[in-house]
């Protein structure tokens, strides 16, 4: 069962779906979640926006596509999210299942949830109201040049999508997938399957997109993958 995060009229986030997007906007659910029962929170990663490589046609953030929420257990009341990739237009979604750790930070242990996102950064977030604890590249990326400090991704220029494609890293694999990442609590390390790869992302016009029903909406014509892949340890 896939779940939707695009909201409709009415519901928090949909002033971030311009042009009545939202009826199109994607934003599924397809990887497990986690829970925390001592919070009664349940954390998923959403999916990206739809058309995936064309953001033209989606003006805004599009929440809460490409985020972690937290969900309330016993009642499925959204408790705070955290965005990864506002406006996507590289197909990095965030369905990567969040680890729960309790790690050390500054010599305090701080309960945690742990993401390596396919936009090329892994983040350390407050298990319990979603507060950027740390945001570090973990993989080569170009499309932006950190993040801010409530970890909003800086754009760089060098992603921005282009009808004859533009080299960005990481690719459209992302820095990571959907793999699930483990964690050893000893040694406090998270291990993550990881690439380092680029891709040459290329945009249909917006004038010529055609949504056809039971079809892929994409918003290009091609994806060039340029493959180079290793594993890492955070």
């Amino acid at each position: 069962m896939a779940f939707q995060y695009d909201p409709g009229p009415d519901e928090p986030g949909h002033e971030t779906w311009l042009n009545d997007a939202w009826r199109t906007g994607g934003g599924p659910t397809w990887v497990t979640g986690s829970y925390d029962a001592a919070l009664d929170l349940v954390y998923w990663g959403v999916g990206n926006p739809s058309p995936e490589f064309q953001g033209a046609a989606r003006p805004g953030d599009n929440l809460y596509t490409d985020s972690v929420v937290a969900l309330r257990g016993a009642t499925g009341e959204l408790v705070w999210h955290f965005q990864f990739t506002p406006h996507d237009e590289h197909d990095w979604d965030a369905n990567q299942t969040p680890i729960l750790a309790e790690i050390e930070m500054d010599g305090v242990m701080r309960r945690v949830i742990c993401v390596a996102n396919r936009n090329g950064y892994y983040y350390v977030l407050d298990r319990e109201n979603g507060k950027l604890l740390k945001g570090v590249p973990f993989v080569h990326q170009n499309w932006s040049s950190g993040l801010d400090p409530a970890g909003r991704p800086i754009l760089a220029g060098t992603g921005d999508l282009s009808v004859s494609g533009r080299h960005t890293y990481p690719s459209l694999a992302g820095g990571t997938n959907w793999y699930p990442a483990a964690y050893d609590p000893k040694r406090q390390l998270v291990f993550v399957q990881a690439n380092d790869q680029g891709s040459v992302f290329v945009q249909t016009p917006v004038e010529e997109l055609e949504r056809r029903p039971g079809e892929f909406y994409l918003g290009s014509g091609r994806r060039i993958p340029l493959n180079r892949s290793f594993r890492c340890v955070l």
